[in-house]
């Protein structure tokens, strides 16, 4: 998956995409492009070395699984540092949620 920069494209994702929540991360979608947003806030993490390492995890996360036709924003809403697995769960759940839901929403995945 490619890194989501189009402006355009994140606020409609915000305004309009649906939302995944498990509990250390949260994911807002919409049909497009492939494309992802990692996104940990400075309110709850205020060394860049913790904010660079959550996003380094969570973008190895998402390498790894296969690429959807949907643009995708994670924003990490933890206010812990939490490990690699317990990341990885909550990362997981949210990629079967999501396929479960394309159903019903008629996106396709491919």
């Amino acid at each position: 998956m490619k890194t989501l920069k189009d402006k355009k494209v994140i606020d409609r994702i915000f305004r309009e995409g649906k939302k995944i929540q498990i509990s250390s991360v949260y994911a807002k979608f919409i049909e497009g492009n492939s494309e992802v947003l990692i996104s940990v806030p400075i309110k709850k993490f205020k060394r860049a070395v913790d904010r660079n390492k959550i996003k380094r995890m969570l973008r190895e996360l998402v390498r790894t699984k296969t690429n959807k036709n949907i643009s995708i924003a994670l924003v990490y809403n933890s206010d812990k540092l939490e490990d690699f697995n317990k990341v990885r769960n909550d990362v997981d759940k949210i990629f079967n949620k999501l396929t479960t839901f394309s159903d019903i929403w008629n996106i396709k995945l491919t």
